[in-house]
């Protein structure tokens, strides 16, 4: 297994998310995606968007199935 793990840019975590520039920056700094910011550049790797993701999907009760 490799060690690199392939990161995104702003615009490139924008696509992959499906939403606005400004939507990924804002939630970067209110650190609700998870990113590293190098100088002035956001930087996210596909396991921050991947959970980010995760966290997004609504919770199944098991009194109220789908």
């Amino acid at each position: 297994m490799s060690s690199e793990k392939r990161t995104y840019t702003v615009q490139q975590a924008a696509n992959y998310l499906q939403v606005t520039i400004g939507t990924v920056t804002k939630m970067a700094r209110q650190g609700r995606l998870q990113g590293s910011k190098i100088g002035r550049v956001w930087r996210f790797t596909e396991h921050d968007l991947e959970q980010f993701l995760e966290r997004q999907r609504p919770t199944r009760h098991p009194e109220h199935p789908l």
